[in-house]
């Protein structure tokens, strides 16, 4: 089982909080949408690496899950933190369950012989928020991004 934690860190949210104290709620809202495309293509990052790494020892990675996904419950979000490491770069766990700095994701992926795989698109098309989610990712959706 592999855990990964991803972050931007605080300073990014920190600015967008900036911008829009400083009434520059245009550029806050496009720097917080550059921050999260930037998250997502680190934990895509992370995934590639992972892979990479699984075939090089002859093993192969499952799909990604994240805590709070259909087959994910989000109360593991402490969980998957902690076997990450996530504390020594300063990712935190609130009582809620939501990572601090907001910019962070966190993942497993299992690492063995003959594991299923499967894309986001199908996270998605299991998700009870896809129909109100801007980030939805299900093949043949209108919404698809």
């Amino acid at each position: 089982l592999v855990a990964g934690v991803c972050t931007l860190g605080g300073e990014w949210e920190r600015e967008v909080r900036a911008r829009f104290a400083a009434g520059e709620r245009l550029r806050a809202l496009l720097l917080d949408e550059i921050g999260t495309q930037a998250l997502y293509r680190l934990a895509a990052r992370v995934e590639a690496r992972v892979r990479r790494e699984a075939r090089r020892r002859g093993l192969e990675a499952g799909g990604v899950l994240n805590p709070g996904d259909a087959d994910l419950d989000l109360r593991e979000q402490r969980t998957v933190v902690q076997l990450a490491g996530g504390a020594s770069i300063g990712v935190t766990v609130s009582r809620g369950e939501m990572l601090s700095p907001l910019k962070s994701l966190t993942l497993i992926m299992g690492v063995g012989r003959h594991l299923p795989v499967w894309g986001r698109d199908a996270n998605c098309a299991r998700c009870g928020a896809r129909s109100r989610c801007a980030r939805r990712r299900v093949a043949g959706d209108a919404g698809l991004v």
